[in-house]
Formats: C-alpha cells, structure tokens, sequence
C-alpha cells in the first residue's frame, strides 16, 4: 500500500507539472452545441463514469442473481469482512457464546473459501444451544458445501443422536467410521454400545480401542471387565428362561481372549455363575491353575467356596499358598469342611476372628462347633455375632 501511494503521489505530481504547463483542452461537439473543458477534468469525468458504470453493474447482478446468494452478499459484505466475521465466530465459539457464534459464522458463509468449517461450527453451537433440529439442518448446509466433510459431520450427528436419547442411530451412522483410525467415532461407539448393553458387539470393538489408544489403560480394563462380564450375565438369563443351555455359557468363556480368561475378577465371577449352574467342580478345575500365578483375594474367596471333586486335593491346593491372611484363613477353614476335618476348620475360623470380628464367620464357626458337640461353645460364639452385628 506504501508503495502504491508513493506511485500515485509521484504520477500526481507529474501530471499536475504537466497541466500547469499545457493544460490542453477536449472539445465535445453535437450539432449546433459544443463543450469545452481542459484535457485534466475530461480524464477525471472519465474515470468517475466508469467507477460509476461498475458500481451499477455489481448492483444489478447482487439483484438478479439467486435470493439466497443476494443475501449472503449483502450480510458477509467483502471477503475481509467475511474473514473478521468468521473469526469472531471463532472467538465466540471457543468462549462458550455459542448464540454469537453460530450468528458470526452463518452471517459470513457466503464469502469465506471454506464455508463447510462455518456451517459445522454453526451446527455444534446449535448442539450446545439444545436446538438440535437446527443442528441437523445445518449440517446438511455443510454437506452441500463440501462432500469431504462426511466424516466431522458424522461425528457432529451421532453426538446429536446420543443427546436425544437415539443411541441406535447413533450406532447406525458411527458404523461407517467404524474402519478408520477416527478416535472421537470409536469413543462414541463404545459410549453407545455401553449404554444399550450391547456387551458382544462393545468386546468386539474393544481390540480397536485398544489399538488406537482411544482410552487410558484402567478404562480399558473396566471395559473388558464390563463386556465379559455382561455377556456372561446376559447368557445366565438366558438359561434361566429357558432360552440357552449351559453351553451357551462355556462358548462365550471361550470365545473371550486369552488375557481375560486369566483375569482374576473375571474369573471369580464366573466360576460363580458355573456354582449357581451347579457346576462347582468345573468352576473348581478353572480357578486351579489360575491360583498357580497369582492368588488374588477375589480368587481365594471364590475357591474357598467351591466345593470340587477332591476336597482334600482342593485344600491342599490353597495351604500350598502359604498365607496365613483373614481371606485365606476363612477359606480354607470352609474347605476344611469340605473335607470334613472340624478340628482344623475350627482352628481356622478362630484365627480369621482373631484378626477381624464377623457376624457371618461367627456364625460357620458356631456350626463346626456343633459338629464338634460343644453347644456351649457355639452359643457363646453365637452371642459374640450377635453384639457385633449389633455394633455394627
């Protein structure tokens, strides 16, 4: 611009040296009438008429063309202004004032080069707004301005569908994404799958979210706790009503991988399932060799409850551990009773109260005591669950 006006400073320096030293003259005749003037003012009428004739031409073509482009030319104005627009709409956008927002960025569509990002912005804001049916109209907007955008606009619609509540929608639309690397979609797939217990299809994702690091470790691990889990159950339900057998059950435990098979918890929950389905000596042979790498209390307290096909096997399995802590001690007093020694249950019972009272483990010691024939012993055990339970 500098540059320019020296340009112009110097050309209107030159020709006012010019005029002053030979203005000429233009003479303009028809008929009998004749104008004279000198050569600057006719160049100067020259320039204002035809600035005058293109201001007119760009008049008439905002008039005729299209309603909807007309009006986008006269609200965006120039492309500068377009872009400050579009950058107030930014602003506000970032600033949570999405009713400034969407105006900025809808009132400058018409003259920006990338009118689909204005549309999307608008749509979110829309979203935030709670006007979800605007939301939806303007992200048709944003299709028709860019066919490149499916997948933002995509991701914009699903969030729309799962804050009405239509999660199967939701799911429907997410699906087409379900192949990229799309972190946001397969976050949202998995949000959808988890609210309507769509536990088989939520495991089947999960190596994707795994993959793509889309949740954190702990996250994940909640998540394929939940979708065994939840197939499990699901399938348990299903016995129960007569609608599977307990086959159903073994294929989904071995359809799951490997390092969930080894989980601790999973595996407790199981093997209590397989103890309701009376199957306590599979739910026993499962939880074996798990207790050979890890002795978590979840799996003692599950083992100690299990009654298998060699109580003395079973129990010698658990004193191999060689711990001497309140869970450990109740459940391998429980396995002695399994194997019927009321001495050593007894024993057991007695240290895992000496470490912490309870009503309920009270209460099995009161009945080996019985088997023991000392009543008095076990009414006095009685009444000691019975001030606990009181205490607590």
């Amino acid at each position: 611009m500098i540059i320019w006006l020296m340009v112009a400073a110097v050309a209107g320096t030159l020709l006012a040296m010019w005029a002053l030293e030979d203005p000429g003259y233009v003479a303009l005749a028809r008929g009998e009438v004749m104008v004279q003037m000198s050569m600057v003012t006719a160049i100067g009428l020259l320039v204002l008429t035809i600035a005058a004739v293109l201001v007119m031409i760009r008049l008439v073509a905002i008039l005729w063309m299209p309603g909807r482009w007309a009006r986008q030319q006269l609200l965006a104005g120039s492309k500068t202004r377009a872009t400050r627009r579009t950058n107030r709409g930014f602003i506000a956008y970032l600033m949570g004032d999405f009713a400034k927002a969407r105006q900025q960025l809808l009132a400058s569509v018409g003259n920006v080069d990338s009118p689909m990002l204005n549309y999307l912005l608008a749509a979110r804001s829309s979203q935030y707004l709670g006007e979800n049916d605007r939301a939806l109209e303007l992200l048709e907007e944003a299709q028709l301005a860019d066919e490149n955008a499916q997948a933002a606009i995509i991701m914009v619609q699903a969030e729309i569908y799962q804050q009405q509540g239509h999660w199967e929608q939701s799911i429907a639309i997410l699906q087409r994404l379900e192949n990229t690397d799309n972190n946001s979609a397969l976050r949202l797939l998995a949000m959808a799958y988890e609210e309507l217990k769509d536990f088989a299809s939520l495991y089947q994702l999960l190596p994707k979210l795994e993959k793509y690091r889309v949740f954190d470790a702990e996250k994940l691990s909640a998540l394929h706790l939940a979708a065994a889990t939840g197939q499990l159950d699901r399938a348990m339900n299903d016995i129960e009503k007569g609608h599977a057998d307990n086959s159903s059950l073994a294929a989904i435990w071995g359809s799951l991988a490997k390092q969930d098979r080894r989980n601790a918890s999973l595996a407790a929950h199981y093997a209590s399932i397989l103890k309701q389905r009376a199957a306590e000596s599979d739910a026993e042979k499962l939880l074996r060799p798990l207790l050979e790498r890890q002795s978590p209390d979840v799996l003692i307290e599950m083992y100690g409850q299990l009654k298998g096909s060699d109580a003395m096997k079973q129990l010698k399995k658990l004193q191999g551990l060689d711990r001497t802590d309140r869970t450990a001690l109740i459940a391998l007093a429980r396995l002695s009773c399994g194997a019927e020694l009321w001495g050593q249950a007894k024993d057991y019972y007695q240290r895992a109260i000496g470490l912490t009272m309870s009503a309920k483990v009270a209460l099995e010691l009161a009945s080996v005591l019985r088997k023991l024939k000392d009543e008095t012993g076990a009414l006095e055990v009685e009444r000691s669950a019975l001030v606990a339970l009181a205490h607590n």
